[in-house]
């Protein structure tokens, strides 16, 4: 009876502790459902806001005037530029491309040698950058674009440069490129 009562006993407790873990299996399924459902929510909303945020940009990038991009220090121009950039200097492909290579069928050996050691003076960050703005060798550039019949268009350009900080780090510069020709043939 003893032997009996004691394996009843066992076998109750068994259940019990067997219920007690079903319970806290369906309880951690539950609460991982939970986590999960909360996750995705908040990714969707992340998701959305950088679909905002990057649409907003194209917006931005199609509608100004001036030709902007962002050069990283190897001189290599950034993936995103404006719309306007192609029609103010005529390339293939600016993404991924050397500045320097860009800009070589249009200036100087020169030129282009100054506007390197610039922008290398651009990305040492001890050197303050409202002084050495009058450096600027591409202050404003005569080029001249070949056209359809043998025939050039010659543009006049003003190139701007602007450090990019990201948490007090210099990673990019904010290249700007306006078409000053027609006010320079007024002036």
């Amino acid at each position: 009876a003893l032997s009996t009562n004691i394996e009843k006993t066992t076998r109750n407790k068994v259940q019990t502790i067997r219920k007690i873990q079903a319970a806290g299996i369906v309880l951690a399924v539950v609460n991982f459902i939970v986590i999960l459902f909360h996750f995705i929510r908040k990714l969707n909303r992340s998701d959305k806001a950088a679909e905002k945020a990057e649409h907003e940009i194209r917006e931005i990038l199609g509608s100004v005037s001036n030709g902007l991009f962002l050069l990283d220090k190897q001189l290599i121009i950034g993936e995103q530029h404006s719309a306007s950039l192609k029609e103010i200097l005529p390339a293939d492909n600016f993404s991924g491309r050397n500045f320097i290579d860009v800009m070589r069928p249009y200036v100087t050996e020169k030129t282009l040698s100054t506007v390197k050691e610039y922008v290398e003076l651009l990305f040492t960050s001890h050197v303050e950058e409202s002084l050495i703005q009058d450096l600027n060798p591409l202050q404003e550039v005569t080029i001249h674009i070949d056209s359809k019949g043998g025939a050039f268009d010659m543009r006049h350009l003003q190139f701007m440069f602007r450090r990019s900080w990201d948490k007090m780090e210099l990673n990019h510069i904010l290249v700007s490129i306006t078409n000053v020709t027609e006010a320079v043939q007024l002036r």
